[in-house]
């Protein structure tokens, strides 16, 4: 918690509004996005741009290392790396440059996210995991009731 009571870390998806609401809120709670969003995000466009199939495996684990490097300097060389690796699908390596990495790398790069302390939090997952599980249970419990009725 921060000096006021509210959150130190809030984890969410990149929802620009959701993001602008966190920042006046909770102006001292550090916001990161949701890393499972971002990488189903650019798995998706991998496939839609990268025409060449068993180069999916190659420039995922390209961009997951950008993702995970611990440093800046590491982080420039595995920035470097993901555009060589992309040289021939240079319009998806734009897009995971200018929509993710420049505008929101404090957001979700560990390079910038392990100077906070997150406790490894660095997905939404398990609040859409409740979520889904609410819904599951509300809408199975509905099913139920409607069959007996």
């Amino acid at each position: 918690m921060t000096f006021e009571g509210g959150p130190q870390v809030i984890v969410t998806n990149r929802d620009l509004t959701l993001m602008n609401v966190v920042g006046i809120v909770f102006p001292e709670c550090y916001h990161l996005l949701c890393r499972f969003h971002i990488q189903k995000n650019v798995q998706a466009k991998c496939k839609m741009l990268v025409n060449f199939v068993d180069a999916w495996d190659v420039v995922l684990q390209a961009c997951e290392n950008v993702m995970d490097c611990e440093d800046e300097v590491k982080f420039n060389d595995c920035a470097n790396r993901l555009e060589l690796v992309c040289q021939s699908w240079h319009v998806f390596f734009e897009y995971v440059n200018d929509s993710w990495i420049i505008p929101y790398k404090k957001y979700f790069l560990k390079a910038w996210t392990n100077k906070v302390m997150h406790l490894g939090n660095k997905t939404s997952n398990r609040y859409v995991c409740i979520i889904l599980l609410i819904h599951f249970f509300i809408n199975g419990l509905y099913d139920s009731m409607y069959k007996l009725y």
